[in-house]
C-alpha cells in the first residue's frame, strides 16, 4: 500500500471496505466499535510471512491472501499490521457468492491453485489510486473479488460434486447481461435471480469460458455505446449522454473504459464514424 493510502481512513469499494493503516491498525478498538453485524476479513500480505491463528499454525506468505472470521482476526491483528491490506466483507455479500465461507477460513490462498493465483495477483494491484482513478468502477472491482473468492472455494472442494450446469447456461447469462447492461444499477445477483439460479452458479457458468461478470458487463456497455456512437441517429447526442444511456454513471469512467477496450476515446470513435459515413 502506498504512503498516500496509509493516510486514508477507509476506501469504499462498492459493498466492500478497504481499511487503511492509520484508521485500522492505529486503533483496533476504534475500528471494532465501527463494525456492525457480522463481517469477514480478507487480508492480503504485502509484507513478511506471518503466522495465522488456529491449531494448524499455517503461515501467510508474502503475496498471499486469506479470509478470517471475527474471532480469528482478533487473534491475528495484534502486532501484525505492517504490510497487510485489509478488506471488510459483509456477511450477506460473501454468502451470496460462496456456499460455505467457512471453507475458506484460515486457508492461505496458495498459487498452486489457478484461481488463488488469480486472486492474489488481482489484490496485489489494488491501491487507493487504482480504486479512485482507475478505469473500472469500484463496484465492478468488488464483483471481481467476489467472483475469484467463489472460484477459489469451488476449486478447494472438488471432492463435493457441484450440480451439473446446463450446457447453454453460460450463453443465457451473457445474453441477459447484454440485454440489461444499460441499467447502471445492475448486479450479478440480479442477473442470476432473473435466470432462476444462484449467483454462485452464474459465476461457475461464466468461469467455464474464462469470463467474469464484471468483464462481460463492461464489454456489453462499451459495445452498446459503440453502436450509438456510430449511428447517424445519435450524431447530435453528446458523448456523455451516450455513456449514460449505455449504463455508465460517470462520463470520465465511460471515457477511461472505452479507451482501454477500444484504444480510442468515445469522441474520436464518434468522429471517425461520422467521417466514414460522410
Amino acid at each position: 500500500m502506498s504512503t498516500t493510502d496509509a493516510h486514508l481512513a477507509s476506501i469504499a469499494l462498492g459493498p466492500l471496505t478497504l481499511e487503511c493503516d492509520t484508521a485500522f491498525w492505529g486503533g483496533i478498538g476504534d475500528t471494532a466499535d465501527r463494525l456492525s453485524g457480522d463481517v469477514y476479513h480478507l487480508l492480503f500480505n504485502h509484507g513478511i510471512p506471518r503466522l495465522l491463528p488456529g491449531p494448524a499454525q499455517r503461515t501467510l506468505n508474502t503475496g498471499e491472501a486469506v479470509v478470517l472470521d471475527e474471532q480469528m482476526f482478533a487473534h491475528f491483528a495484534l502486532g501484525q499490521s505492517a504490510g497487510i491490506m485489509h478488506w471488510l466483507l459483509p456477511n450477506e455479500w460473501l454468502h451470496e457468492r460462496v456456499a460455505s465461507p467457512r471453507q475458506l477460513l484460515g486457508e492461505p490462498m496458495r498459487d498452486q491453485s489457478r484461481w488463488a493465483a488469480a486472486l492474489n495477483a488481482f489484490l496485489a494491484q489494488l491501491s487507493g489510486e487504482v480504486i479512485h482513478s482507475g478505469p473500472v468502477a469500484p463496484a465492478i472491482l468488488a464483483a471481481q473479488i467476489g467472483t475469484l473468492l467463489a472460484l477459489v472455494a469451488e476449486a478447494n472442494h472438488r471432492d463435493v460434486s457441484p450440480t451439473p450446469l446446463a450446457a447453454d447456461l453460460g450463453d443465457r447469462v451473457k445474453a441477459s447481461i447484454l440485454e440489461r447492461c444499460s441499467d447502471p444499477g445492475i448486479t450479478a445477483p440480479a442477473i442470476a435471480s432473473s435466470l432462476g439460479i444462484s449467483a454462485r452458479t452464474m459465476h461457475r457458468a461464466l468461469a467455464k469460458s474464462e469470463d467474469t461478470f464484471g468483464g462481460l458487463l463492461m464489454e456489453s456497455r462499451i459495445h452498446l455505446a459503440e453502436r450509438m456512437l456510430g449511428s447517424p441517429n445519435f450524431r447530435h447526442v453528446s458523448v456523455a449522454e451516450i455513456g449514460k444511456r449505455a449504463g455508465f454513471k460517470d462520463p470520465s469512467h465511460f471515457t477511461k473504459v472505452f479507451r482501454r477496450l477500444r484504444s480510442v476515446s468515445p469522441a474520436e470513435a464518434q468522429r471517425l464514424a461520422g467521417e466514414g459515413s460522410g
